[in-house]
């Protein structure tokens, strides 16, 4: 298993079910590169489901509680929507604040994955700032985003261009 500790330093695992698997999710985005190409599509967030099975029974407040505790700078959530199962996870990406009659947003994109054995690297020279696709990649999310608000408010703002959002393990543009 190759995610993070906060699973596989408290559970055993048995085995793991991704949907779809490695051969389909790379046919899958070959075949999603190629339509990009062709209907000329700038961004698309790609998932795929894991399904992880232990030997026992795994307490989801604990695993939350890691993941808060792995990642200060996410926003980490559970959703229990039955008595069968849960979904939980963390995203660096406010999906939107409602505060009153004022709505926020972040654009989170572009992505580095500099790290060593003590965690990440600072981003000392900027590269990623720098990174003309990672740049395209957060413009494409924010005027995404800017578009929807424009509709939506009686007016809005946004930063003048991104900074660099360093998490745990990986860093990325952020708005």
């Amino acid at each position: 298993f190759n995610g993070p500790e906060v699973f596989s330093s408290q559970f055993h695992f048995r085995y793991r079910n991704d949907n779809p698997d490695i051969l389909r999710w790379s046919f899958n985005v070959r075949h999603l590169l190629m339509s990009m190409r062709e209907e000329g599509i700038e961004k698309v967030v790609f998932a795929r489901r894991s399904s992880l099975y232990t030997d026992g029974k795994i307490d989801e407040f604990s695993v939350l509680r890691g993941l808060c505790e792995q990642n200060h700078r996410t926003y980490n959530f559970m959703f229990r929507p039955g008595f069968s199962g849960c979904f939980l996870g963390a995203t660096p990406e406010r999906l939107f604040r409602l505060n009153g009659s004022c709505i926020e947003s972040e654009a989170v994109a572009g992505t580095s994955f500099e790290t060593t054995e003590s965690g990440i690297q600072p981003d000392l020279n900027g590269s990623l700032l720098r990174n003309r696709k990672n740049l395209h990649e957060q413009r494409v999310v924010l005027d995404d985003l800017e578009e929807k608000f424009a509709v939506l408010c009686s007016n809005y703002q946004s930063d003048m261009g991104p900074s660099l959002l360093e998490l745990s393990r990986i860093k990325h543009l952020y708005s």
